[in-house]
């Protein structure tokens, strides 16, 4: 038989087929996973670069919106160590130029020599008298761009110069020290600042950045001046106008005519105190109060030249019926009463005296110029260079406000000294009106004045006039 027919033969061959196939299979699942991987990982990466674009992407955003947080600095601190003589020395710059320092807690300013003032660049300001240790100097206020000891910025600080003074070193007076915190230890003074008021300073606009040569007025506070002193000008302006072209008017007597008619009108109150929850009164009480007036026809003559007219005139409050009083008394017929009347037109005439509308001109003028003088103070002490002015005139400031009770107190029903009269809390007091008016003559009763008390929260009975 030939050897191709002898099948079997194939058959012993075929374990090591079986074998080299499992071999490449093994090879193939390896490629694919290590393939699988590779995906996996490019996928991943890209999706940090994503994540990576978009975070890049907000960080412009914000800073965009917000520059300011790019700029945030740490804090800062300075270490300065005594000297045999006990005394603390430090470098440090003055409107970037580099100084040698002296911490002196006694200074109120950073004080320096006339020499080392000008080798700084400042411009000498008012000038006062200072004693040294030579006595007596005439020195000059000396506002201050910057000050740095080392991390630590200041601006905007109240700076002297003068005679006596040495120039080897500035004196590091409470003007700086006050906007840092300080400490000594096993002779080791620490000058502390925060990160957030380093941010503060560097953010400050130096002495020489104010508005028309003013280096405490920033801008927006030189719009607000301006916009306050416009309108305080208009107001007296206009005002000054508006009563240039008002008529003037004077007075003179005239007299109640017939036809007057008088009234009355009549007002009830009751005021009672409640319980804790503000529902249920009691101990109520009343009174009474009683407004009369009248439509007064008046005759009066100017110059000769008789004129007549009509108008309301409010008589006064009573605390009983008053209408009988007003007519027979108060102003009857034939009594004489003040007549205004207009110079130019006397037909044009009131029993009030006339209210020019100027006035109010006048009256709103005062508000914005206290405005402008608030915010021109403000400006000046708050932007300025940090001095000890306040203490040097026995000044003191608050920065926060605060409300002090009076006596009795803020949680009780009443308020107010224990001498005095008291104001009683609640519910306010009901007022009832009635009127009646009246154009003749007539007699009536008079009611007793004064009030009723109830316990029950109702009026008690009794008369009431028709």
């Amino acid at each position: 038989m030939a050897n191709k027919d002898r099948w079997w033969d194939k058959e012993e061959d075929l374990p090591s087929e079986s074998t080299g196939s499992t071999d490449s299979k093994q090879d193939v699942e390896g490629l694919l996973n290590e393939a699988e991987k590779n995906r996996i990982k490019r996928e991943e990466e890209l999706a940090k670069a994503e994540h990576d674009y978009k975070v890049a992407q907000f960080d412009k955003k914000r800073k965009e919106l917000m520059p300011e947080t790019g700029t945030q600095r740490g804090p800062g601190e300075h270490k300065i160590r005594a000297t045999s003589n006990g005394m603390y020395r430090t470098n440090g710059t003055i409107n970037g130029r580099d100084v040698t320092f002296l911490v002196d807690t006694g200074a109120t300013n950073c004080a320096m020599s006339t020499k080392i003032a000008e080798y700084v660049g400042g411009k000498p300001g008012k000038s006062y008298w200072s004693s040294t240790a030579n006595g007596r100097a005439r020195s000059f206020e000396l506002p201050l761009d910057e000050v740095r000891v080392g991390e630590i910025v200041v601006r905007n600080v109240m700076g002297a110069s003068g005679e006596g003074m040495h120039d080897d070193y500035v004196l590091l007076g409470m003007s700086f020290l006050n906007e840092v915190e300080m400490d000594i230890d096993d002779d080791v003074m620490t000058l502390r600042q925060n990160g957030s008021e380093r941010d503060v300073q560097e953010g400050k606009k130096g002495v020489e950045d104010g508005v028309l040569g003013l280096w405490w007025l920033s801008p927006g506070e030189a719009v607000s001046i301006g916009i306050a002193a416009m309108i305080a000008i208009f107001f007296f302006g206009m005002g000054a106008v508006v009563m240039a072209g008002e008529p003037v008017y004077e007075y003179t007597a005239g007299v109640v005519l017939e036809g007057t008619e008088w009234w009355e009108n009549e007002y009830e109150y009751e005021d009672c105190a409640y319980d804790e929850y503000n529902d249920v009164y009691y101990d109520c009480y009343y009174w009474y109060e009683y407004e009369c007036g009248a439509d007064v026809k008046y005759f009066f003559d100017v110059d000769g030249a008789e004129f007549r007219s009509q108008g309301s005139l409010f008589l006064g409050t009573w605390s009983d019926y008053c209408l009988e009083f007003a007519e027979d008394i108060e102003l009857p017929i034939g009594s004489s009463v003040t007549v205004w009347y207009n110079v130019d037109n006397p037909e044009d005439s009131s029993l009030d005296e006339p209210f020019g509308s100027g006035i109010l001109f006048f009256c709103c003028g005062p508000i914005f110029l206290l405005i402008l003088i608030v915010t021109l103070v403000n400006a000046r002490f708050s932007n300025g260079p940090k001095s000890g002015w306040g203490t040097d005139f026995g000044i003191q400031f608050n920065s926060g406000g605060g409300y002090h009770g009076g006596p009795q107190g803020h949680g009780g029903r009443y308020w107010g000294p224990s001498w005095g009269p008291r104001i009683r809390f609640g519910r306010p007091s009901r007022r009832v009106r009635t009127s009646r008016r009246r154009g003749g003559r007539s007699s009536g009763g008079r009611r007793s004045s004064g009030g009723r008390r109830s316990s029950g929260g109702r009026r008690s009975s009794g008369g009431r006039r028709r």
